[in-house]
């Protein structure tokens, strides 16, 4: 079992309770989008949150910044919502397909930088 002394335990528990209320928080967001009937803001919110972890792992072996991968991720889902408005006949244009992805991107977000970025700073 870890232990820490002094106020690094604290921060360390304090950052990781955060992180699990975001993505509690987000994930309860997401499944209530899909019971309504909205299955569409679900899969945003997970392809957006799992493509930004898988971002975040992939740009950490290889030493770039760790916030480089919510930025492309999130114009991976601005660009999918350009596409859509361009081509209305297949595809329906939403704001709220950006709100999920941006809720999945800050969440996974919020936990790295919670759970690791400022536990290694103290």
């Amino acid at each position: 079992m870890l232990e820490f002394k002094d106020a690094a335990g604290y921060v360390w528990y304090f950052n990781h309770l955060i992180s699990f209320i975001v993505l509690s928080v987000s994930f309860i967001w997401a499944c209530k989008q899909s019971l309504t009937g909205k299955k569409d803001k679900f899969l945003h919110y997970i392809i957006s949150a799992g493509l930004t972890l898988l971002l975040i792992m992939l740009f950490n072996f290889v030493h770039f910044h760790w916030w480089i991968s919510p930025i492309f991720v999130a114009l991976v889902g601005i660009g999918k919502e350009i596409y859509d408005k361009l081509h209305p006949k297949k595809h329906t244009c939403d704001i709220k397909d950006l709100i999920a992805d941006f809720i999945g991107i800050a969440s996974v977000s919020i936990f790295y930088l919670c759970s690791f970025v400022l536990y290694k700073e103290i």
